[in-house]
């Protein structure tokens, strides 16, 4: 008996220090001495996948993580693998890894089964894309203190800083198909964008302060895109969606599904809903978004002496105008934001297009409305 209790002891001991029984990480793969069962982790299992969840989070180059519950065709039939493997994600997530990096399946193996950890790392390319239009003030440098004019058709570093003074725009075009608009006053960094030959990607733009409407090109699964500010981050796969940044984050989703993270919580925010995130961390309940006001004049044709007119929309506190050389909204952009209905844009003679959306009490920027067309003499 005393001999039994001193090796549950020595045991105990052991895993206590290293609760896989030996973990390494190696070619994309977690291997552990203790065996982790296709089942809700507890215990040693539980104890083990909290190191390993806290191992991987400290990779600088962690790209994803994805959990394989390998199980007889019973397991995969009636969920419970399927079930398990959600719950290693869990505790993945737990021990701090980001909720966008793990994934899970469930593959054929032998009973009773395993649940199998592998992770895939960043190679980092030498640009994350191209300066598409630069309009007024744009600034870009390695940091915040090495800023320079740009022009458009530049190329994008990767970790590049990117700065739009008052009237100053840009349109950012990534490598991964998917674009940016960065609107004036603001301070962000896009981080290092990863796409490999799987369409898998990951990307991470850093937002101090403004605003940027993006466009997320759609991608394989695992892939990742997420716009981070001081007090949410948004992230998606594939959409269309706005994020402005200052004494608080606020999303709006114009097309598919944004999940808005804060440190004390999560929301799903769907097409034409907003949500908000402060110091507290706690996202708000999405809201609808103001539809786009009635346009007056012009809806094409020359610009009227007055310039452009709308009606005035319910609760509007202002609105956004945008006005470019082409109708994508890419060329010689200028954006306005003005308090009361009309605008008498500054542009030079040519053809023109324009757009506008209501700015509610809580400051969400609502739907845009049509485009339409005119022409400056």
């Amino acid at each position: 008996m005393i001999v039994s209790l001193l090796a549950w002891v020595l045991v105990s001991d052991a895993l206590a220090a290293d609760p896989c029984a030996g973990l390494s990480l190696g070619d994309g793969v977690v291997t552990t001495g203790l065996s982790l069962p296709a089942a809700s982790p507890g215990g040693d299992p539980a104890a083990c996948v909290d190191e390993v969840g806290k191992r991987l989070a400290a990779m600088p180059g962690l790209r994803t993580v994805t959990v394989t519950a390998k199980v007889p065709d019973g397991a995969r039939a009636d969920g419970s693998a399927t079930a398990a493997a959600t719950a290693y994600v869990g505790r993945l997530v737990g021990a701090g890894l980001s909720a966008g990096r793990v994934s899970s399946v469930v593959a054929a193996g032998d009973a009773p089964g395993v649940i199998v950890i592998s992770y895939a790392e960043r190679t980092g390319t030498a640009d994350v894309g191209t300066v598409t239009s630069a309009s007024g003030e744009v600034r870009v440098g390695a940091s915040v203190t090495a800023l320079a004019p740009i022009t458009s058709g530049n190329a994008l570093p990767a970790e590049t800083w990117v700065q739009t003074g008052t009237s100053g725009t840009a349109v950012l075009d990534l490598a991964d198909g998917s674009r940016v608009r960065v609107r004036p006053n603001t301070q962000l960094q896009v981080g290092k964008l990863t796409l490999d030959e799987n369409l898998q990607r990951v990307v991470l733009i850093d937002v101090q302060r403004g605003g940027i409407d993006t466009e997320v090109k759609a991608a394989a699964a695992g892939s990742s895109f997420q716009v981070r500010t001081a007090y949410g981050t948004a992230g998606v796969r594939g959409t269309i969606f706005r994020i402005s940044a200052d004494d608080e984050a606020r999303l709006e989703t114009l097309e598919g599904l944004v999940v808005l993270e804060g440190s004390a919580g999560t929301v799903e925010v769907a097409a034409g809903k907003g949500s908000r995130v402060g110091p507290d961390g706690m996202p708000s309940a999405p809201v609808d978004l103001a539809d786009g006001p009635r346009v007056i004049a012009p809806e094409e044709g020359p610009l009227p002496s007055g310039g452009l007119k709308w009606q005035k929309a319910k609760g509007a506190q202002g609105y956004l105008v945008e006005v470019a050389a082409d109708a994508e909204f890419v060329i010689d952009v200028s954006s306005y934001e003005v308090d009361k209905p009309g605008l008498s844009p500054d542009v030079a003679a040519g053809r023109w297009f324009w757009r506008v959306a209501v700015i509610d009490s809580q400051r969400f920027i609502g739907e845009w409305s049509k485009v339409y067309g005119f022409d400056a003499e």
